[in-house]
């Protein structure tokens, strides 16, 4: 096959993954298998662009998603400039080609009511890590931060008596985020329980840490989160960041201001919050046809 010297140097110069390289190599072959079958053609020179084209075609009409479509192509335009930048081919056949729009993924929820139940009725414990994993649920659904901004969270940013805290977001640029006298309880006892801990070399100058006392990581409260949440929802999504989606729709469909939001989140544009929308109308939706005599 053309492309078997493409892969070498994506495995040896580039230093790409052997699952990256194992990819462009599949779709590579499926492209020039395409081309044998429709056109009887492998050569490269040969190849152009109303046959990658129709390769695009066929794979829409086959039902691949937009995205698998927009990647193969990715692959081949990628060979293409290989073989440009080696003198092989004058142009690029696939440089010009566009792919199916990829649709946009409203962010995944769990309802509030749920979540609510979640915190006010299950009895999580009263140990040390009882108290933090209801922390971590709590405090996520209450103020929106991101992971890495809650393992990252330190105890001298949160600020009990304004009852507010300090997040040190995506590019170092920080933000204060309000939150309720139940989570400033929350975290009081939080930090009681924690204190007396008999950890041996900890750092608790991190809010969240493990049972070793050393700083929280990701995973960590990835696996919290949908250990809980389990408990309320069927989803398949129970990551921490479908408590962010949530505490972000929740403050919208009570009127809360788009760009609000969006300085509580920490998102660099508007439209990264704009989403959030989409999922407001959706509910909107819901309510008139649950409700409207006429539906």
């Amino acid at each position: 096959m053309p492309y078997k010297q493409f892969i070498t140097y994506l495995e040896k110069e580039k230093r790409y993954s052997a699952k990256t390289c194992t990819a462009y190599s599949s779709d590579l072959q499926q492209f020039f298998a395409f081309a044998q079958n429709t056109f009887d053609t492998i050569n490269v020179k040969e190849i152009n662009t109303q046959m990658v084209r129709s390769w695009i075609a066929e794979m829409v009409e086959n039902g691949t998603t937009a995205s698998s479509v927009k990647r193969k192509l990715s692959a081949v335009k990628s060979f293409y400039k290989y073989e440009q930048q080696n003198g092989t081919v004058l142009s690029n056949p696939a440089s010009g080609v566009a792919t199916p729009k990829i649709p946009k993924r409203l962010p995944k929820t769990v309802d509030t009511k749920a979540v609510n139940f979640l915190l006010e009725k299950t009895y999580f414990g009263e140990t040390f890590v009882a108290n933090r994993d209801k922390l971590v649920i709590e405090i996520i659904y209450e103020t929106g931060m991101r992971v890495s901004e809650l393992c990252s969270l330190k105890v001298y940013n949160i600020f009990l008596e304004e009852n507010t805290l300090k997040v040190i977001g995506k590019g170092n640029k920080e933000r204060l985020i309000p939150f309720s006298d139940l989570l400033k309880n929350s975290i009081e006892k939080y930090l009681k329980v924690r204190n007396n801990e008999p950890f041996d070399n900890a750092d608790l100058s991190f809010l969240i840490v493990t049972e070793k006392g050393k700083p929280a990581y990701n995973k960590l409260i990835s696996r919290i989160t949908k250990k809980y949440l389990s408990l309320i929802t069927k989803n398949e999504h129970r990551n921490p960041h479908v408590l962010r989606h949530t505490y972000a729709s929740a403050l919208l469909n009570n009127g809360a201001d788009l760009n609000a939001i969006k300085e509580l989140l920490g998102h660099s544009s508007l439209a990264a919050t704009q989403v959030y929308t989409h999922n407001s109308v959706e509910q909107l939706k819901k309510t008139y046809f649950l409700t409207h005599p006429k539906t």
